[in-house]
């Protein structure tokens, strides 16, 4: 219930993409409750508002980007990088992107 509040709070504001969002569960050993992608994907229709795909310490699941691009969600790339040589680093997402889209359509669905 947390979560989605403060989640919510965000998007009201405006934010343009909400940068990783079940991070906060993986960082404090928690199970990601994907009982809360859909909402979460919901709102983010609703507001109008990209979801960054990150891989720092974080792995996304196909599904919730499954239901963000099936909702009109734009995904944002991040490589949330801290140093220099890191920025750029995207093979990762290209992957991740080339297993739930077709290439041809990456156009429509990135931010």
């Amino acid at each position: 219930e947390g979560f989605m509040w403060a989640n919510e709070a965000l998007l009201r504001q405006g934010v343009d993409v909400l940068a990783h969002p079940f991070r906060y569960f993986t960082r404090n050993k928690l199970p990601v409750p994907t009982e809360l992608y859909e909402p979460l994907a919901e709102l983010l229709a609703y507001y109008n508002t990209a979801v960054e795909l990150n891989y720092h310490t974080y792995q996304n699941d196909p599904v919730f980007f499954e239901m963000c691009i099936e909702r009109g969600v734009l995904i944002s790339l991040g490589s949330d990088a801290h140093l220099t040589y890191q920025v750029g680093h995207l093979d990762r997402h290209l992957e991740f992107l080339k297993q739930i889209c077709p290439l041809e359509k990456l156009p429509d669905i990135l931010y």
